[in-house]
């Protein structure tokens, strides 16, 4: 380019240069196109240069090459620019602004005692409120409404109505109170012509030490003692009446499904007899026979609701 131009262009270093020329040569078919880009030193375009040539190698670009590099940079405003950037940087190396000292805080001076105020007393601390001890959580109280099926309780199967009231006492396991009523007559012929007809009821109270919750689903395990009582009425002329009262110990498994405030529950009961009650009768020859004798272990089960009645804040 010094060959070319009458005076030097750019004369600066690589690391003070303030424009920047930027190109590239893309063949195409017939020959070359050479693009040229001039940006400043924030890399903001000033100028392009953009032509095509129909040489077949990329040293026949040489001569055209110059040319195009001398078109885009020696031009009066460049020379500007590129002067007015060089006096900028001289300026500022020949005056140097001059830094300032940083100033050290001086460390306070003690006070002369009894000079200066003093200080005011703290007001004396407030007591916080005692906090309320914490309410005790309320009593919880289940009633539940069903059937009850038992086997081997009376002479043969047996249904009736079966009522409940669990407690939920806080810190404690629930207390279930039962009763069950077997009112329907059931008869025991004991020879031809007589025989007893058979009702009965049991009642009492489990501990329910075990509970299992699982989604909408609760088990309960229950065990306690009950008292149950039989009525027999006879049935001929030389049969009699007679009542029999006697302890049950039951072993009771419940699963409750929580649908809303109404609560579907079932569950199976086994009732075990310590003393096996029974009824007697005379026979024709004069010797005592069994009427009726309570089992070993009976079986029971429930099908019913259970309603949560609000407690009481």
């Amino acid at each position: 380019m010094r060959a070319r131009a009458s005076h030097v262009v750019l004369d600066v270093g690589p690391h003070d240069a303030d424009f920047v020329v930027r190109g590239r040569i893309e063949p195409r078919p017939g020959g070359f196109r050479t693009v040229f880009i001039l940006q400043d030193g924030s890399g903001h375009q000033l100028g392009e240069r953009t032509f095509d040539a129909t040489a077949r190698s990329c040293r026949a670009l040489d001569e055209s090459l110059t040319l195009a590099l001398e078109m885009l940079v020696d031009t009066p405003r460049l020379r500007e620019l590129a002067l007015a950037a060089r006096g900028d940087r001289t300026e500022s190396a020949e005056h140097p602004v001059p830094v300032q000292p940083e100033a050290k805080p001086e460390p306070p001076s003690a006070p002369h005692p009894g000079s200066g105020p003093r200080p005011s007393p703290r007001p004396p601390a407030r007591p916080s409120p005692a906090k309320p001890p914490p309410r005790n959580r309320p009593w919880e109280i289940d009633l539940g409404l069903g059937a009850s099926a038992s086997g081997g309780f009376a002479p043969r199967p047996t249904i009736g109505p079966t009522v409940q009231a669990m407690l939920h006492p806080p810190g404690f396991v629930p207390i279930s109170l039962r009763g069950t009523l077997y009112p329907f007559a059931v008869d025991r012929v004991t020879v031809p012509g007589e025989g007893i007809a058979v009702r009965g009821f049991v009642a009492g109270l489990d501990l329910c030490p075990l509970a299992l919750a699982r989604g909408r689903f609760t088990g309960l395990a229950c065990a306690g003692v009950d008292l149950a009582g039989i009525h027999a009425e006879p049935l001929g002329p030389r049969s009699n009446a007679g009542d029999l009262l006697f302890p049950l110990l039951p072993l009771r498994a419940e699963m409750r499904a929580h649908v809303g405030g109404l609560t579907p529950y079932a569950a199976f009961t086994m009732r075990f007899s310590p003393t096996s009650p029974e009824f007697i009768h005379e026979a024709p020859t004069g010797e005592d026979r069994v009427s009726f004798r309570e089992p070993r272990a009976t079986v029971a089960l429930e099908l019913g609701f259970v309603w949560r009645l609000p407690a009481k804040k």
